[in-house]
């Protein structure tokens, strides 16, 4: 009984994709870099943090505890 080649083809070429499939993300994970974050002050409330392929500026508003609104004098009642 012979067997045709267009289903050997077939069946070689899938195997061989799913053998590309499971090996590529070892590949990929073996030679990256490791994630390394690294953080720098940039002025009082300023922070620059950088990783392979990333960047980020961290800035922070310092906090205003005045009144929101000055007219409101803060026991029930408006200034006139």
């Amino acid at each position: 009984m012979r067997s045709k080649p267009n289903y050997l083809s077939a069946v070689l070429v899938t195997g061989l994709a799913a053998v590309a499939i499971v090996v590529a993300p070892v590949a990929a994970t073996a030679t990256a870099a490791p994630n390394v974050r690294t953080c720098v002050n940039k002025g009082p409330n300023t922070t620059l943090c950088e990783s392979p392929g990333n960047a980020e500026i961290n800035n922070q508003i310092p906090v205003d505890a005045r009144p929101q609104y000055p007219f409101w004098i803060g026991r029930g009642g408006f200034r006139r």
